[in-house]
């Protein structure tokens, strides 16, 4: 299994598919407590699957940009 799954865009309204082959459902999203560009999606699925995919906001991409 790859250590990064997926990526998804900031502001996305995409989920990821569980391994059932499901869309999964976004569960909660935890701002990170110190990497203040950063914020973690929790997903889960009907089948009992869990997916934590960590997300960069767009305060990063459009300071890379300036």
């Amino acid at each position: 299994m790859a250590l990064i799954e997926h990526v998804l865009e900031p502001n996305s309204a995409e989920t990821p598919t569980c391994i059932c082959g499901k869309d999964m459902r976004l569960a909660k999203i935890v701002p990170h407590p110190i990497a203040v560009d950063t914020e973690t999606r929790d997903f889960d699925c009907d089948c009992g699957h869990l997916m934590k995919l960590m997300i960069w906001t767009d305060q990063v991409l459009s300071s890379n940009f300036v």
